[in-house]
């Protein structure tokens, strides 16, 4: 078996070391990574209608509406008399725009 010679050694280190760092920008990180999902806040109200009326009329439908849409992790909703609230949190890589 031949050897490799310690000057070549050191010139493919440093090759490798230069290659590396002209690659680093390629590097998707953050120095201080979120630590929740993206999610969307749906709010709505209807004056003068019981939380049962607005589950049944609007909640429920605009649930099996999201439901329909790819990337989202968790719905969560709550009726109130006369307004609701949906909560959507997406999957980690989904484009918050297309979902909107």
């Amino acid at each position: 078996m031949t050897k490799i010679p310690p000057f070549s050694t050191i010139i493919l280190f440093i090759l490798f070391t230069l290659v590396g760092l002209a690659m680093l920008h390629l590097l998707n990180f953050q120095l201080n990574p979120s630590r929740t999902l993206p999610s969307i806040s749906v709010n709505y109200s209807w004056p003068g209608n019981e939380a049962k009326v607005v589950e049944q009329e609007v909640t429920s439908k605009l649930e099996a509406a999201f439901a329909q849409i790819g990337g989202i992790k968790d719905i969560n909703s709550r009726s109130d008399n006369g307004s609701g609230r949906i909560s959507l949190l997406l999957d980690k890589g989904v484009n918050i725009d297309n979902v909107r």
